[in-house]
C-alpha cells in the first residue's frame, strides 16, 4: 500500500527505527484496534468444546488485522460470585496458548517486539485489563505476565472506582477513586501502565486526566453530544483526551453508535451534554439529520471526533468478534453449521470505511497511540 504523507509511514518508519537497521519492506495497512474481548470467547469455545471458532477468529485476525489488544473481561456473575482472579488466570492460559499455536500471531509487550511483529506481516496481540476485579493487589503480576494496559472498571462500580452506568456513592464522589483505586494508579503508573477511561464514569476521568502522569485513552467508545447514553465520553473529557495527543477508539458495537435504541431513556441531568459552541451544535444537528445506519453512523462519530480533537484523535476501537445484533444470529448459525465466516460477519461496519481511506486512517492513529504506550 502506498504512503502518501510523512504521518502514514509509521508503520514502515517506526519498525525501521526499532528493527536492526535491515532493509524492510512496509507491510500491507491492516486494522490495528485497541479493543477486543478475544481471551473471554478463546475460554468459552474451549469450555464448549468449539474448536472451529478459535481456527476461525486467527484466520480473521491474519487476514485483516495487523493489531489489537485483546481484553481480560469478566462478566457480571463471574465477579459477584468472587471468581473474577480465578477466570482471569484461565482466560491467559487460552491466550498464550492461541498465540502460539498460529505462526503468524505474535504476542508483543514493548516497541521492538511490536515492530518486528510489524516487519514480519504478523498479527501483534497486545493485552489489557478491562475490570480491575480480578487484580488483588498483584498489579505487579499480571504486568510480568506482559498486560500493557488497564481499564479500571467494566461499567460496573468496583472497589477502586466507580463504572458508566451506576450513580456515584459518596466516596467516588469527587474524584470517582476511592482510596484503593489511587493506590491502585499509583501502583500502575510505577509499571509505567497506559490507563483505558473507556468505563470510567465523568469524575474518573476527570481526575485520570488531572493527575495521571502516563498515557491515557478511551479504547473503545462513542460520543455522548451525539449519542445520547451515560456510557458515551462528555465533549469535555474527548476535548482534554485530544490536548494530550491521545486517542479514542470508534466503536463498532452497533447498540454504542445507535441513537435511536436511547431515544426513550433520556440521561440524568447531571450529565447531560454541556453547552456547545453554535459551531459544534450545528455538526451535531447535521449529523443526527443524516441516513440512520450503523454504518452511517460510523461515519459521522469519525467525522465528529475529528472535528473535536483533529484528525489523529479517532482512532479503531471496534471490539471486533462482539456478536452485533443485527448480525449475531446468521454469524452463530455459521459457527453451528461450521461455515466460514469473515471482518464482515464481525464488523458490520466494515462495508462502510471501504469506499474510504478512514480504515487506514484510523489505524494509523491507533498504531501511535500504541507506541506511545508501551516501553522499549
Amino acid at each position: 500500500m502506498p504512503y502518501s504523507s510523512p504521518e502514514k509511514k509509521l508503520f514502515f518508519s517506526a519498525a525501521e527505527n526499532m528493527h536492526d537497521g535491515g532493509k524492510i519492506t512496509a507491510p500491507a495497512l491492516r486494522f490495528v484496534d485497541l479493543h477486543c474481548d478475544l481471551p473471554s470467547f478463546l475460554l468459552s469455545a474451549k469450555r464448549n468444546g468449539d474448536t472451529f471458532m478459535p481456527e476461525r477468529l486467527a484466520s480473521v485476525l491474519k487476514e485483516k488485522v495487523s493489531a489489537v489488544i485483546c481484553a481480560l473481561y469478566c462478566d457480571d456473575r463471574t465477579v459477584a460470585e468472587g471468581r473474577a482472579r480465578q477466570e482471569t488466570l484461565l482466560m491467559l492460559g487460552e491466550f498464550f496458548a492461541f498465540a502460539e499455536k498460529f505462526p503468524f500471531l505474535s504476542f508483543v509487550t514493548d516497541k521492538k517486539q511490536l515492530s518486528k511483529a510489524l516487519c514480519e506481516n504478523k498479527t501483534a496481540l497486545l493485552l489489557s485489563i478491562e475490570g480491575a476485579e480480578c487484580v488483588e493487589n498483584d498489579l505487579d503480576m499480571y504486568c510480568r505476565s506482559g498486560v500493557r494496559f488497564l481499564g479500571v472498571t467494566h461499567s460496573r462500580k468496583n472497589k477502586y472506582a466507580c463504572g458508566t452506568l451506576d450513580p456515584p456513592e459518596p466516596e467516588f464522589s469527587r474524584s470517582g477513586f476511592t482510596a484503593e483505586g489511587k493506590k491502585l494508579l499509583s501502583e500502575a503508573s510505577d509499571l509505567g501502565m497506559a490507563v483505558d477511561m473507556s468505563h470510567l464514569n465523568d469524575a474518573g476521568c476527570a481526575y485520570l486526566l488531572d493527575v495521571y502522569d502516563k498515557p491515557l485513552f478511551i479504547s473503545h467508545g462513542s460520543a455522548r453530544s451525539l449519542i445520547p447514553l451515560q456510557r458515551a465520553s462528555s465533549d469535555d473529557v474527548l476535548l482534554r483526551l485530544a490536548e494530550r495527543g491521545s486517542v479514542m477508539g470508534v466503536t463498532g458495537v452497533n447498540f454504542l453508535i445507535n441513537a435511536s435504541h436511547f431515544s426513550e431513556k433520556p440521561l440524568p441531568p447531571d450529565i447531560l451534554p454541556s453547552p456547545t459552541s453554535s459551531r459544534r451544535q450545528n455538526l451535531i444537528t447535521q449529523l443526527r439529520d443524516k441516513p440512520d445506519t450503523d454504518i452511517g453512523r460510523f461515519e459521522l462519530l469519525i467525522k465528529y471526533l475529528a472535528f473535536i480533537g483533529g484528525n489523529s484523535f479517532p482512532a479503531l476501537g471496534i471490539d471486533l468478534f462482539y456478536p452485533p445484533s443485527p448480525h449475531s444470529h446468521a454469524l452463530k448459525k455459521k459457527r453451528l453449521q461450521g461455515k466460514e465466516f469473515g471482518i464482515e460477519d464481525v464488523f458490520p461496519c466494515y462495508e462502510g470505511l471501504k469506499p474510504f481511506n478512514d480504515m487506514y486512517d484510523l489505524s494509523v492513529n491507533s498504531l501511535r497511540f500504541i507506541f506511545s504506550a508501551l516501553p522499549d
